[in-house]
């Protein structure tokens, strides 16, 4: 950041190029980091090219199961899939900035955003298969935007293939445009966090679902995740609510769509603590973020205020690792090398 801030565009543009290489090495070569790696060391050293019956019926996606079968043909272990998806994924969002941003340093900014922010990098480690599709539809955008909506429906297609959840992309094209009033924005962030303490509404369902003779087990599941893992306390919430204002103030009217995609991401985790899918989705909006807030730094007049707010992002990101870490061993209290994944192990312990 200090090459970006201290030196011209061409010493800049080298840091930006360091800065890639050097977490791409950090991530390709990582060995027992993530939540997800060891089940992804157990899938890899399952899958087969007989396995195309899970692909048929929607168990593992497609370029998933071709790049892995390809992997184990030329005698790659797992840590060659983790080099592959991250060079695949850190290159799409490479190229993705490139088309947005014009200047070296605010690409620079741009991948410092994506590096500090909660549910991007960090969530790399773990949703592998999720990022990569996350990144084609990020860098397929550029192509709705410049007229090529075809083009962009195929990478969206392309995402797909690469995890099923990307079928979401369709929908973001549209988004609406206008920048709206920032009142409209505080009562929508109001509506959010009511709805987040309603732990009453899985009291309703579970009684009426009950009476009619529906199995209540995936109920008293989610009351249980809500109640064991909040995802968004209340002084996160306030700082997510804080970061919009900061945009919605500093950013152009060109941005209303991103800020609008803010509030999608919002609403979606606040009722991720009731289903995590919801969470999944809320990725594909999520990652737009860094465009209004780029354009919102750009815009603020002094450096030292730039960097601050860089700063706080980064403390709040740590926070929030550290508050899903916590929450993780309040949820599981199992070793992360057991195998054994979180639904069916709070489910055994419900029923």
């Amino acid at each position: 950041m200090l090459i970006n801030e201290c030196f011209n565009e061409y010493i800049a543009s080298w840091g930006e190029r360091l800065l890639y290489v050097i977490v791409f090495f950090i991530t390709a070569f990582r060995y027992n980091i993530g939540w997800d790696y060891q089940p992804y060391v157990k899938k890899y050293i399952e899958m087969e090219w007989s396995s195309i019956d899970d692909v048929l019926n929607g168990e593992v996606e497609f370029v998933y199961y071709i790049i892995v079968n390809i992997l184990k043909d030329c005698g790659f272990d797992t840590q060659m899939f983790f080099f592959v998806y991250t060079l695949l994924t850190l290159s799409l969002f490479y190229f993705a900035n490139k088309r947005y941003f014009s200047s070296y340093k605010v690409r620079c900014i741009a991948f410092l955003i994506f590096l500090f922010s909660p549910h991007l990098y960090m969530e790399s480690l773990n949703i592998v298969r999720q990022m990569l599709a996350v990144a084609l539809i990020y860098f397929a955008y550029g192509y709705w935007e410049k007229g090529k909506k075809y083009t962009y429906c195929l990478f969206t297609m392309l995402a797909t293939m690469v995890h099923l959840s990307a079928a979401i992309g369709i929908v973001i094209p549209f988004v609406p445009r206008k920048k709206f009033n920032i009142v409209l924005y505080l009562i929508c962030f109001g509506m959010f966090i009511y709805i987040y303490q309603m732990d009453i509404i899985f009291s309703v369902i579970e009684i009426w679902a009950e009476r009619i003779g529906v199995d209540v087990s995936i109920i008293k599941y989610a009351k249980y995740l809500h109640s064991n893992e909040q995802t968004l306390p209340v002084f996160m919430i306030g700082f997510d609510i804080t970061l919009f204002i900061f945009i919605y103030l500093f950013s152009g009217k060109q941005c209303g769509k991103f800020l609008n995609m803010m509030i999608v991401v919002m609403g979606f985790f606040i009722c991720a603590s009731y289903s995590h899918v919801l969470m999944r989705v809320a990725y594909y909006f999520l990652i737009f973020y860094i465009i209004p807030f780029c354009d919102a730094l750009i815009n603020v007049p002094h450096r030292s205020l730039r960097i601050f707010t860089l700063g706080v992002l980064m403390i709040y990101s740590l926070l929030l690792i550290n508050g899903n870490m916590e929450a993780r061993l309040k949820l599981t209290n199992v070793p992360s090398s057991a195998y054994n994944y979180e639904y069916d192990y709070n489910l055994s312990l419900i029923k």
